[in-house]
């Protein structure tokens, strides 16, 4: 399955061979080095805002263009709609308490490094 990032590029170089572009072309537009351009079209980095932003100011494009829906797979569809409906079942409080907790947790993976595909493995969260 592809990744966030390389829809997102591949979606960049749709963009840019509809508008009979180079890499170099597109590059100049965003307003970014080219190698950075590369980058994101083959999903290694992701656009940042002013990259968008020069992209849609100088281009005949819809901004709406740039917001790729990447389907979900069918297993992080059931979990998304399993935390859904525990979601449900909480009051305020909770919701505050599991927001801040869930932040906390992406905060720390991040500043060690942690990413989805340095996992050995899933934790069993149905005990």
């Amino acid at each position: 399955m592809r990744s966030r990032y390389e829809e997102i590029g591949g979606l960049f170089r749709k963009i840019r061979e509809e508008n009979g572009l180079k890499q170099s072309q597109m590059a100049e537009i965003a307003d970014c080095s080219l190698r950075n351009y590369q980058n994101i079209e083959l999903g290694i980095t992701q656009p940042g805002y002013n990259i968008l932003r020069n992209i849609v100011h100088n281009l005949p494009l819809d901004p709406r263009e740039l917001f790729v829906t990447v389907p979900e797979s069918d297993e992080r569809s059931a979990k998304t709609e399993r935390i859904k409906f525990i979601l449900s079942l909480c009051s305020d409080w909770q919701l505050h308490y599991l927001c801040s907790m869930a932040e906390e947790l992406i905060r720390v993976q991040k500043a060690n490094g942690i990413t989805e595909e340095g996992q050995s493995g899933e934790a069993d969260y149905t005990r």
